[in-house]
């Protein structure tokens, strides 16, 4: 059998939509969907994985005893300087976010959403943070945008152009990422609003290619 070495692309899912193949699963709740050129994308809440928020000085502990407590293993970190990480139960089974929140080391949680595309059967992750990009309208001004944000505990990251904000959900916020893009994208005040989803693309490729580490992919 060829050896094979698999590399894994982190995709920023925002202004950009994967869902060719997909189709909308009949028990879907009705809250799990993000809105792309005015159609409401569905997806499936995953049950044995999330992303956790740890706390700056717990981190160890969350890799040394929190895991083990919790039979979690990680499947990515994310943004290490803001310590997120992407774990999943190491059996299969249901997380109990309830008994996770009473960690004194885990910020917060965030739902992970999946989909299953009918052209080949594949599964497609979405990992949530708490990231979302929104395009406000051009005569929207910078204090209409402040008390929007404000009014749902968003801070800027940073800017673009035509009016384009790179927001985050603060830990004042009761509701979920997703949640908040659904909100602001139904506003009159915006174009467009979506969750910054990061999915994990697998290459594949000989174990023989040198040049494999040196590959850089258009998508």
């Amino acid at each position: 059998m060829k050896a094979i070495n698999k590399k894994i692309l982190l995709l920023t899912l925002a202004g950009f939509v994967l869902t060719g193949g997909c189709d909308k699963n009949d028990t879907t709740i009705e809250k799990d969907f993000y809105y792309s050129d005015n159609r409401k994308i569905y997806l499936e809440k995953a049950e044995h994985w999330l992303t956790v928020q740890v706390t700056e000085d717990g981190t160890e502990k969350f890799k040394d005893e929190t895991l083990d407590k919790f039979d979690f293993e990680i499947r990515l970190r994310i943004y290490p300087e803001r310590h997120f990480f992407w774990v999943e139960k190491r059996d299969g089974s249901k997380i109990d976010v309830n008994n996770l929140t009473e960690e004194t080391n885990i910020v917060r949680t965030f739902p992970a959403y999946y989909k299953i595309c009918d052209v080949g059967g594949d599964t497609i992750h979405y990992i949530m943070t708490d990231v979302f990009s929104v395009r406000f309208a051009d005569d929207v001004s910078k204090e209409e945008v402040k008390k929007m944000n404000e009014q749902y505990f968003v801070e800027i990251i940073n800017t673009g152009f035509d009016n384009e904000y790179c927001l985050r959900l603060t830990e004042k916020s009761s509701l979920t990422t997703l949640e908040v893009a659904n909100i602001y994208y139904e506003d009159d005040l915006t174009i467009w609003s979506l969750p910054s989803f990061l999915v994990p693309i697998t290459f594949e490729s000989s174990k023989n290619n040198s040049y494999f580490d040196d590959q850089r992919h258009l998508l």
